[in-house]
């Protein structure tokens, strides 16, 4: 999901918005939105850590607004330390629902991801059907194979659950597929993991379906006995195994063809 967009956003917006401690003077406020601007820079510029350095800079000074925190989540889920990204982004996300859903979508899709990379996917689960509201396209796309992983993740593929699995995974191809002027060689990928995916899905699904219908089957003949259908009934005399006559028995050296094959 992209995300540059909102640098100039942030740019604009961000400063008048930070909750800058009472009786600063105007000299340190002005440093400190310095220091705010260098760490936006430094993000655009995909130096992660630096910008975390600035941002943590200014965390430790002042108290920032729930914005800020969403925006250094996504810095340290950019350095890989999910944890933290996690705690900011938890904190900020529920305080910015005024905001443009696009932007929200950003918010809590990195929570999403974030959450997915330390294995705590039902709570992941929960991000990425608020990011699933404010997307569309390529984008929507992502959430719902990254939504489907996560329910694979968690609960494995079975005849229960991969109707579901199938449901998002079936939309998702299906936006890949009328988007693919506009996708990266990543989202490519992805389609074609999809179709891998759903073909082993619904053949879970196949196979369940055929088991099912042969017990029905099997469940039927066991309680009609006199069913002409059924093998082992005992109105099929020429189905089943005839005993061997005592006298046959009683001369194994003497081969017949009247004994019924066994």
């Amino acid at each position: 999901m992209s995300y540059r967009y909102l640098i100039l956003i942030i740019l604009i917006s961000f400063l008048p918005l930070t909750h800058f401690g009472k009786g600063n003077a105007g000299g340190e406020n002005t440093s400190s939105q310095e220091q705010l601007t260098k760490a936006l820079e430094y993000f655009q510029g995909g130096k992660y850590h630096e910008a975390i350095l600035c941002f943590t800079k200014l965390q430790k000074r002042y108290k920032l607004n729930p914005r800020f925190l969403a925006y250094l989540g996504m810095c340290y889920y950019k350095e890989g330390m999910y944890e933290e990204a996690i705690e900011n982004l938890r904190e900020g996300i529920p305080a910015l629902s005024s905001y443009s859903p696009k932007e929200q979508a950003v918010y809590s899709y990195y929570c999403a991801e974030s959450l997915f990379e330390i294995g705590e996917y039902t709570e992941s689960l929960h991000y990425y059907n608020l990011t699933l509201s404010n997307v569309q396209g390529n984008d929507r796309a992502d959430v719902l194979f990254h939504t489907a992983f996560a329910y694979y993740l968690r609960d494995g593929a079975s005849a229960d659950n991969a109707p579901q699995l199938i449901t998002y995974l079936s939309e998702a191809q299906s936006l890949y597929e009328a988007n693919t002027s506009s996708s990266t060689e990543l989202q490519h990928a992805r389609l074609q993991q999809t179709r891998t995916m759903l073909a082993g899905l619904n053949n879970i699904v196949k196979k369940a379906q055929a088991e099912k219908e042969q017990n029905t089957e099997t469940q039927k003949q066991s309680e009609n006995p006199g069913n002409p259908d059924n093998p082992e009934s005992p109105e099929n005399p020429d189905k089943t195994e005839k005993p061997e006559s005592p006298e046959k028995l009683e001369s194994p050296e003497k081969p017949t063809t009247e004994v019924t094959p066994q």
